[in-house]
């Protein structure tokens, strides 16, 4: 059979992404990488200074205006104005409380929390201390440690025929010696830049179900991903051929 190999690495499978609510600034992070949490654990606040600030003028605007209104409305009773100007107040004093209820609800989703147990995966927290986000930027993953798979990378020039359920053997650098049996579930239709800045093909493998110790997510290695059956002849002269092939151009084999 044919046989590529990639680089790979343990990744969570389904991951839940956590991105930020607001636009803001990263104030803290309450947990550090690959630690594990449990469901509505605080992961990290954004800077809540303006947030606030605007919250308690907010406070203050409707207690004025909700002052005013009681002002005008016993004064509604003897002057037909204060009653219409009663009714102006009233409908201002309901903006502001809508404003109110709105700062309220910003400042208590300034602290993200887990929505769901698992480990929380992402580089660095003072890269992200102090530093601008915007609405839906994604700031970490949150993955089950018990759902996990294999990403590899297949280098263009290095690329085979591959079928989904293609047998695959992953070499952990921890382990060289011990590889793990999986079965490939998808490839990418396009290749794209891969993390070493390789034009490649992404693929994707499950580990066989009798692995009871999945590795944990973050490992790296080398995955062999076994294609078609092939003449000895094809096996042994295919990368010579193509790079012949592609240094001659127009020779057709």
């Amino acid at each position: 059979p044919l046989s590529v190999m990639a680089n790979a690495s343990v990744t969570a499978r389904d991951p839940l992404v956590i991105s930020t609510p607001l636009e803001g600034v990263v104030r803290t992070f309450h947990v550090t990488p690959n630690q594990r949490v449990e469901a509505d654990t605080p992961l990290f606040s954004l800077d809540d200074v303006l947030l606030r600030s605007r919250h308690e003028a907010a406070l203050k605007a409707l207690e004025a205006r909700r002052a005013d209104f009681l002002r005008a409305k016993r004064k509604g009773f003897s002057r037909a104005e204060s009653k219409a100007e009663a009714a102006l107040l009233e409908k201002r004093m309901a903006l502001d409380a809508a404003e109110v209820r709105y700062t309220r609800e910003q400042l208590n989703r300034v602290t993200v929390r887990a929505s769901r147990a698992g480990v929380t995966i992402f580089d660095d927290p003072n890269d992200w201390l102090g530093r601008p986000v915007t609405v839906g930027e994604k700031v970490m993953l949150l993955a089950d440690p018990g759902q996990v798979e294999i990403e590899a990378w297949v280098p263009v020039n290095d690329a085979v025929v591959l079928q989904q359920g293609a047998r695959v053997q992953l070499f952990l650098n921890v382990r060289p010696t011990d590889p793990i049996p999986a079965t490939l579930i998808r490839t990418a239709f396009e290749a794209r830049p891969s993390p070493g800045e390789i034009l490649a093909f992404r693929v994707r493998a499950a580990f066989a179900p009798e692995i009871a110790a999945r590795p944990r997510i973050g490992l790296h290695g080398i995955a062999k991903i076994y294609g078609e059956s092939v003449p000895l002849a094809y096996y042994l002269l295919r990368r010579p051929l193509a790079a012949l092939r592609q240094w001659m151009g127009w020779v057709v084999f």
